[in-house]
């Protein structure tokens, strides 16, 4: 009989006991199922299907060394015949090291029968055998693995998390694991591992020395030999550790402890979802999961559930597993979707969502969202507050007189265009063009010296801006292409490197000389060395060069730029006055050199 020793949790207990009762005295039936499970396999019959193989000598080797009838193995005859020197010395058989030695040889051929051995062996050392608490009896499972720290480790027990699988890979948390495999993951595993007794009874049994039954009165044994530690394991395991859904059944841990790893922890429900345990414990028979079900019901319930599951089930188009959801009505679903937003911060990732959320709501909301979303930048602009990074994905949300500036993450394969009725262009245009018309001094536009130039027309600002494809660089870009209004004010800034990049940068906006000249247009561009370019852009990494021969030339510099540029300056920290204002400013104004991707907004 098994000494189980002093366990508190009357589950865990109660289980180690029925298990000791039914290996004493339901041994018959514990046989039988394995037997069944090992027929059922196909592991010997795999081994008879491939067990002939050839060496395949180097190329180059002459057809006689290839084609010599020594060059052929078989499998089970090495096996036979290692088993055979394993059990008595003194008889005429291989060794465990020449027998590696030999597999290793022939391993070339990765489309040979050895390899294909050994990808069956991979697959079925995943298996393992458990006691199924419920319905007591034993249960044959495999185990989905979870590597944490992403570190290749192929020992079974090596796993952060994990759990089992029956063969239709629904989930099974009924299970106390008795043995597994892992021994047997390849063909040169198990000559490795000849001397252990559990792969010497496998390899008998392949050689067809003993028979399945043998074999499984073997395994009996083995799982005999390791209840022991099993109960070891629970009775030390730490509570505030990791939970072994591969080991040991969910009802052997508390509510509060299953919904703080599975729940509550992010990182593990994140992980858990992304092998796909969720779904397929919520397509798997209740039965076999019926506590854990309980407990994740409860969590999942629309009025419990955390934002992480709630927005990642929805996201995985998954919203039966959200508790009592499906019986809301669409407004309240919005509502509820509405009500879990969380406001943007530059300092916190998590609060960003799946756009596809928005199709919750109507298209005359989805306008007014982007409506307010513009007006509200705007005011930034007109405000002098920064355009925070990747705030250009946010979106003004509103619901019930209640606004949040929330954060969308595309849809890669989506496109989330939205086409305006001419109604809503009529209120896009009463709404917007006045507030444009405040903040047009502060259209900054950095433009690369680089930039090549090509103008259809230059009577007006509009062609400017369409030569610059100023849709992509510009918050207000594309606003301005649907309102067909363009800023008569226009400020660009660019930057050199040395005296050549220089000439160039002043000879790409003598343009705007022309420009200027109507009444209508009032074009300006700032020169920034390289290194003040760097400064903008919160960079103090100056390049020391730049900024020294622009200190020494800067006369030159901007007598060049008054001539060819009049309405060009050069701002430079060695030489301009206030030129932290400045920095600052120019900090601000540039921020606003994005593109708005949520929505390409169509007439």
């Amino acid at each position: 009989m098994v000494k189980i020793g002093k366990i508190s949790d009357s589950v865990a207990l109660e289980s180690f006991r029925e298990i000791d009762d039914f290996l004493k005295n339901k041994k018959e039936q514990a046989q039988k199922e394995i037997v069944e499970f090992l027929d059922g396999s196909l592991v010997k019959v795999i081994f008879e299907i491939h067990q002939d193989f050839p060496y395949i000598p180097s190329r180059g080797s002459t057809y006689q060394e290839v084609l010599k009838k020594g060059n052929w193995f078989n499998i089970i005859d090495i096996i036979k015949s290692l088993v055979v020197s394993l059990e008595n010395p003194d008889l005429k058989g291989i060794s465990i090291e020449d027998t590696g030695k030999l597999i290793r040889r022939c391993q070339d051929n990765t489309s040979g029968n050895l390899n294909s051995i050994s990808s069956f062996l991979t697959n079925f050392s995943k298996k393992m055998i458990s006691y199924d608490i419920s319905n007591k009896c034993l249960s044959f499972n495999t185990f989905e693995f979870i590597n944490l720290e992403g570190n290749g480790k192929k020992v079974f027990d090596s796993y952060d998390l994990a759990f089992m699988t029956c063969e239709d890979e629904s989930v099974f948390t009924n299970g106390i694991k008795l043995l597994d495999f892992s021994k047997i993951s390849s063909v040169e595993s198990i000559i490795d591992n000849a001397k252990d007794p559990f792969v010497f009874q496998f390899l008998k049994y392949i050689a067809g020395i003993i028979t399945v039954n043998d074999l499984a009165l073997s395994i009996l044994a083995e799982i005999e030999n390791e209840i022991p530690e099993i109960v070891s394991e629970w009775t030390t395991s730490p509570i505030d550790k990791n939970l072994h859904f591969h080991k040991f059944p969910a009802k052997f841990y508390s509510k509060e402890q299953i919904a703080n790893f599975l729940v509550n922890n992010e990182e593990n429900f994140k992980t858990f979802r992304s092998r796909g345990f969720f779904i397929g414990l919520y397509k798997s028979d209740v039965e076999n999961n019926k506590y854990l079900r309980m407990i994740l019901d409860e969590a999942f319930d629309i009025n419990n559930i955390n934002d992480t599951p709630f927005f990642s089930f929805l996201e995985d188009e998954r919203a039966n597993i959200i508790q009592g959801y499906s019986k809301l009505s669409s407004e309240d679903k919005k509502k509820l979707i509405f009500s879990k937003f969380k406001e943007f911060s530059p300092f916190n990732e998590k609060n960003c969502y799946n756009v596809d959320l928005l199709g919750f709501f109507e298209n005359d909301e989805i306008f007014c969202f982007i409506k307010n979303t513009y007006k509200f930048l705007i005011n930034k602009l007109k405000s002098d507050v920064l355009i925070e990074k990747r705030e250009e994905d946010c979106l003004l949300v509103e619901l019930d007189g209640e606004s949040k500036y929330v954060k969308f993450y595309e849809d890669f394969f989506s496109n989330h265009t939205h086409k305006l009725s001419e109604s809503q262009l009529s209120e896009l245009k009463l709404e917007l063009i006045p507030l444009l018309e405040e903040v047009q001094d502060k259209f900054y536009i950095f433009l690369i010296n680089d930039k090549k130039l090509c103008f259809e027309s230059i009577d007006s600002t509009k062609g400017i801006l369409q030569a610059i494809d100023i849709k992509n660089k510009f918050l207000f870009g594309r606003l301005f292409d649907v309102l067909d209004w363009y800023p008569k004010k226009l400020r660009f800034v660019t930057d050199f490197l040395d005296p050549e990049d220089f000439i160039k940068a002043v000879e790409k906006f003598t343009f705007i000389n022309k420009m200027n000249e109507s009444e209508n247009c009032d074009i300006s561009v700032i020169f920034l060395s390289e290194g003040e370019q760097n400064c903008i852009h919160n960079n103090r990494n100056y390049y020391v060069p730049t900024k020294e021969w622009v200190f020494k030339r800067y006369a030159q510099l901007t007598g060049t730029i008054k001539r060819k540029v009049p309405s060009g300056v050069l701002v430079s920290e060695c030489c301009t006055e206030d030129f932290e204002e400045k920095q600052k400013f120019l900090d601000i104004v540039l921020s606003y050199n994005k593109n708005m991707s949520i929505y390409d907004i169509e007439i």
